[in-house]
């Protein structure tokens, strides 16, 4: 039986995504860590391809000056490779294979780490990712969002070490934009189906990347018009 490594970055973040069949056993607990810079860039540029109302996703491209990306690790046994080598081939991705060396880690751990790290990333560039920004089409979906920022403030929770790293994943990802619709089951009550709803929606208007953003977010089905939602006036 073979091990593996894999970096996730963005829903991957949240291991409740993972199917119970393919854990604990298959596919082990994230760690968090934060890859060096110039390697890859994260944003929101990866419009979904399934028949149907599609979302843009968050991806990953390369690019020689990307920001430090911080993210997790899984380790990975050969089903649980199979099961993460399907599910991101069917959003058009490809594999890159990054040092260990290139990761600091966030959970305490010191010594070095040789293996090789597997990376799902999108295969065309930088320049063709920011044509791809969200849009009326594909927005950007609180559901998805939710999904990530629940990975992330969970592993603050459970690792010293990753302090603000919800913050810093907002912070350090590209293509926020005022398309970006609240497609939660009970908008007006989401902690009845989002444990951590409140905490997500403080984060967001409080981070000075996503703050003006999240005031013009629209419930479904969304219009955007010239004005802030829940103020009524026009966005500065």
């Amino acid at each position: 039986m073979s091990t593996y490594y894999v970096f996730g970055y963005g829903s991957l973040l949240d291991y409740g995504t993972i199917p119970d069949s393919q854990k604990p056993n298959n596919i082990k607990a994230p760690q968090p860590v934060r890859l060096q810079e110039k390697i890859l860039r994260r944003g929101w540029w990866a419009p979904g391809t399934n028949p149907g109302f599609n979302p843009t996703f968050l991806g990953a491209v390369r690019s020689s000056d990307g920001p430090h990306l911080n993210g997790v690790i899984y380790e990975v046994n050969d089903s649980g490779m199979a099961y993460l080598d399907e599910r991101e081939s069917n959003a058009s991705m490809d594999t890159l294979e990054v040092k260990g060396a290139d990761f600091e880690w966030l959970n305490g751990r010191q010594d070095p780490f040789n293996d090789k790290v597997v990376v799902y990333y999108n295969k065309y560039g930088y320049e063709k990712a920011q044509g791809l920004y969200p849009s009326k089409s594909f927005p950007i979906v609180q559901s998805y969002l939710d999904i990530c920022l629940s990975g992330a403030l969970e592993l603050e929770e459970l690792f010293p070490g990753a302090n603000n790293f919800s913050r810093e994943f907002i912070e350090s990802t590209e293509g926020w934009s005022r398309f970006w619709v609240n497609d939660r089951i009970y908008p007006r009550r989401p902690f009845f189906m989002v444990r951590r709803a409140g905490a997500i929606d403080r984060l967001l208007s409080e981070t000075p990347t996503t703050a003006a953003l999240f005031q013009q977010i629209e419930l479904e089905p969304a219009c955007w018009e010239d004005r802030n939602p829940r103020q009524g006036v026009l966005p500065t």
